[in-house]
């Protein structure tokens, strides 16, 4: 056999081992899992750091999360009062399909209220969380408090997150002082 025949013959059964290995592959166990499919949602909370004079807003959305620094502050009767005019971005990342971004998307906003309190401390975790999806939005002013739904949406937002920019968010604290106030 002459090397030119070698030589085709080395191609010709390479090419067929590409051709098959390209070819459509199955899964093993014959079960195809779908996508996950989310329907669009926005939830935003804006943890205030009075002291310091400034905010850092959470904006996570079914396909992205970004974090924003920001230099206003809620005034005691709701307004927004500007300090300076800037936001700066500290993170903006993608995210895949997910189930906990399926769980938050299928939050009724009907269910939530307007104010989530613990009355008997009267300092600490001050969050606004705005909630929006299928052409409606919610408000929502959580004191000291743990409600489940938010809970579940800052846990969310802090598995992703850096440890720098995790949300302070004591779930279990919170529901022990909940249940000493009672």
């Amino acid at each position: 056999m002459t090397i030119n025949k070698r030589i085709n013959n080395f191609a010709n059964g390479f090419l067929f081992l590409l051709f098959i290995s390209c070819g459509e592959k199955k899964p093993s166990s014959g079960n195809v899992v779908p996508p996950i499919k989310i329907a669009p949602f926005e939830f935003s909370l804006v943890d205030y750091n009075y002291s310091l004079a400034y905010n850092v807003r959470y904006i996570l959305t079914e396909k992205e999360l970004i974090i924003l620094y920001g230099d206003e502050l809620e005034r005691p009767d709701g307004k927004i009062t500007l300090l300076e005019k800037k936001n700066n971005v500290l993170l903006d990342t993608i995210l895949p399909p997910s189930e906990d971004l399926l769980r938050l998307s299928r939050i009724d906003l009907d269910s939530l209220k307007s104010l989530y309190s613990n009355d008997c401390i009267s300092d600490g975790m001050q969050l606004m969380v705005q909630f929006k999806k299928d052409n409606k939005e919610k408000k929502i002013r959580i004191r000291n408090y743990h409600q489940p739904e938010i809970g579940s949406a800052i846990e969310t937002i802090n598995s992703i997150v850096p440890e720098k920019y995790k949300i302070h968010y004591d779930k279990n604290s919170l529901i022990k002082e909940m249940e000493e106030c009672k």
